[in-house]
């Protein structure tokens, strides 16, 4: 589950939905384009029935589901991709508020893991095997 904060959420979503755009879309992108931008970006399928639509079934509202459930390396990617294919876009595309820098430096921040992990021992009978594992919190 990918950590963004308030203030970079409001930034995704102005990035995404310029106002030229309408409510519940990202970008200028199809059902069927969106889907493959995100399956070629990550090998996910967005449109996985029960996935991603708790939120709501428009395009934004899958992307908002797929940021609360995915890992923040995932995550990352798919912000760095969308903020250079922003770049190639018609300037109507491109929001006043939100500049492709700042999600490059949002994708980045969740691409490095900022999060905070601790490690698990587990002692397994009496050869006191020792196994590690890396828990996030």
């Amino acid at each position: 589950m990918a950590k963004i904060s308030y203030v970079d959420r409001v930034k995704i979503d102005n990035f995404l939905t310029p106002p030229v755009i309408e409510s519940g879309f990202v970008l200028n992108f199809t059902n069927d384009s969106f889907e493959r931008f995100i399956a070629t970006a990550t090998g996910i399928n967005i449109y996985e029935v029960g996935k991603y639509d708790d939120n709501g079934a428009s395009k934004a509202n899958r992307l908002r589901s797929f940021f609360d459930k995915e890992p923040e390396r995932i995550v990352g990617k798919v912000l760095l991709d969308l903020a250079k294919y922003q770049k190639t876009l018609d300037p109507r595309y491109h929001s006043p508020e939100t500049k492709p820098d700042e999600i490059v430096e949002i994708a980045n921040k969740l691409i490095q893991g900022q999060g905070c992990f601790i490690l698990n021992f587990i002692f397994c009978g009496s050869t006191r095997m020792r196994h590690f594992r890396l828990q996030e919190i």
